[in-house]
């Protein structure tokens, strides 16, 4: 038997939908061939590109991603053709089927759609440091319909792309100068008012994160029920780990408000207990 002959073999048949042995053959050589002309762009061009011209790890995710996309749906389309003939057979003959599956797949196209639109726009870009519902994370991936993001706490959440899109979030990396940050204090209101002050600010200056300029300051900002009530501003570039440089303020805070003898209230209430004299029992 010849090649031809093996080739034109058919393996399936459907009305007028035949599958020959070279049509599969076809579809493994397109599928191959997309493979490895993904591998060569991103993986050796673009990979080399990148290094050479120093483009930063989420710009270059993002081309490396759309890229992919692009030689991947190329292949799709021509291996549609080699095993259909014709790209309008198939859009035709199952044009109930894609309505149907339009209808319950709306939200995952609205995620891929997304992730194309979080790969071009770059509001988030692996590598960014983000808040999201009070979470602070960095972003580890950006895929086809969700995304990856690494906590504080060091769990992947994984993040649908619409919700990055269609919902609002901080991102910290998009930041060229330091943020404010700030930390509240209480203290008794017998305390003097400027050496507080000289000691919050003194605080500040031990903590390496915080950075002198712009220049922190304290600010009486209430009357409390049972203290003066300051906030110390300061500015940082620590964004990922801001928690921990506010705790390691406030044990300094507490350590030399401590030593300067300067009171830290806490609330105090007085209990009055009232005797009330009942008559007493009369004897039957």
């Amino acid at each position: 038997m010849e090649i031809t002959e093996i080739l034109d073999q058919e393996i399936i048949s459907l009305g007028k939908f035949a599958l020959t042995f070279g049509d599969v053959m076809m579809a493994l050589i397109i599928v191959l061939l997309t493979r490895m002309a993904e591998w060569v762009v991103n993986g050796m061009v673009l990979k080399r590109y990148f290094r050479r011209k120093e483009v930063d790890q989420g710009r270059s995710f993002a081309i490396t991603q759309i890229v992919k996309y692009l030689i991947y749906f190329i292949g799709i389309i021509l291996l549609i053709q080699a095993l259909a003939g014709s790209v309008s057979f198939i859009a035709l003959g199952s044009a109930g089927l894609f309505v149907g599956l339009g209808l319950g797949l709306q939200q995952t196209f609205t995620d891929f759609i997304s992730g194309i639109i979080l790969l071009v726009d770059r509001s988030a870009e692996v590598g960014d440091i983000i808040v999201i519902d009070e979470s602070v994370g960095q972003v580890k991936k950006i895929g086809l319909r969700t995304s990856e993001i690494y906590t504080r706490d060091r769990v992947t959440v994984i993040v649908p792309n619409s919700k990055l899109i269609s919902n609002n979030f901080t991102n910290w990396s998009h930041n060229s100068e330091p943020a404010r940050f700030n930390v509240d204090v209480g203290v008794a209101y017998s305390s003097d008012i400027k050496l507080v002050e000289e000691v919050l600010l003194n605080c500040v200056t031990k903590q390496k994160e915080i950075l002198p300029s712009p220049e922190p300051t304290v600010q009486l900002i209430n009357f409390g029920e049972s203290s003066l009530d300051f906030k110390v501003f300061y500015f940082s570039m620590e964004f990922f780990f801001a928690e921990k440089v506010k705790s390691n303020l406030r044990k300094e805070i507490f350590h030399q408000l401590t030593a300067a003898k300067i009171a830290i209230p806490f609330p105090q209430r007085d209990l009055w207990i009232k005797q009330v004299n009942l008559p007493a029992a009369e004897d039957e």
